[in-house]
């Protein structure tokens, strides 16, 4: 299912995680000025605190890119990156909602399987599963997963590059 030979990444998209953080900060919103308008001001902060869920929803997912060579995650903040010969072990939890690429001391977060979308999803999980063969990466299922941040891979940020 995976081509031969592609140049361009396989890329897993997060449309539904996305959607969801902007309904939720649409929704919040409204709540907030209508219960300000409506006098009740004094519940709109716990609206914006819904709101401000939203925002860190989008602003913490992002897209999936593989390639037989490296793993890139790409968030609104920052991109991690880390090549497949560093990858010691894949770690994922039970629903799918978290893989960790690790290897020495390094780390790559990405949102799961479950929350991918795009017309690259299938031959991406071809990808993967061909990779871990093919390498022997042990494979981990472990709610942990949902946990961990990345680490020691950032290679560009908001703010610049590192």
């Amino acid at each position: 299912m995976v081509p031969a030979n592609f140049t361009q990444p396989l890329v897993g998209k997060p449309t539904y995680a996305q959607v969801v953080g902007w309904v939720c900060i649409a929704f919040s919103l409204f709540c907030a000025v209508m219960s300000w308008r409506a006098g009740q001001g004094n519940v709109s902060p716990y609206f914006l605190l819904f709101g401000l869920l939203g925002v860190y929803l989008v602003a913490s997912v992002g897209t999936v890119e593989i390639t037989p060579d490296y793993i890139t995650y790409k968030t609104p903040l920052a991109t991690y990156a880390i090549r497949w010969d560093e990858v010691e072990r894949i770690e994922i939890d039970a629903q799918g909602g978290a893989l960790v690429f690790a290897g020495a001391n390094k780390r790559v977060v990405t949102i799961g399987p479950s929350y991918w979308s795009g017309k690259d999803k299938p031959e991406l999980m071809a990808l993967i599963y061909a990779t871990v063969d093919k390498r022997k990466i042990l494979v981990i299922p472990t709610q942990s997963a949902l946990i961990k941040l990345s680490k020691n891979t950032k290679v560009a940020s908001l703010f610049g590059v590192r």
